[in-house]
């Protein structure tokens, strides 16, 4: 399992538009993770379910959409796996970059 820690507490337009590395509410960095993977298989990794980090992205984009714009494909590719896993669906898998533009 994953862990994360809080690396600010500041509003989240502030640390987008900062010349750091993306946070997003403070909370994510590159390494970390919004969805908690349970083990690879052969397709790519198998989610367990979301981080907190998940949820608090999930907060932010309610309260602004436009800062949907700034986060960078990965992370959307987890915030969709995360949001399937939260629907109740019994498998998700997160497949690794393929080239398809996200097709």
């Amino acid at each position: 399992m994953l862990g994360f820690a809080p690396i600010s507490s500041r509003p989240i337009a502030a640390v987008i538009s900062s010349a750091v590395p993306l946070s997003v509410a403070g909370l994510i960095v590159p390494e970390q993770r919004l969805i908690v993977p349970e083990r690879a298989v052969s397709e790519g990794v198998l989610v367990k379910s979301v981080s907190n980090v998940w949820a608090e992205i999930v907060r932010e984009l309610g309260a602004d959409w436009s800062l949907a714009y700034k986060l960078p494909w990965e992370k959307w590719e987890e915030l969709v796996a995360g949001a399937y896993k939260k629907a109740g669906f019994d498998e998700v898998i997160l497949t690794p970059k393929s080239g398809d533009h996200g097709t």
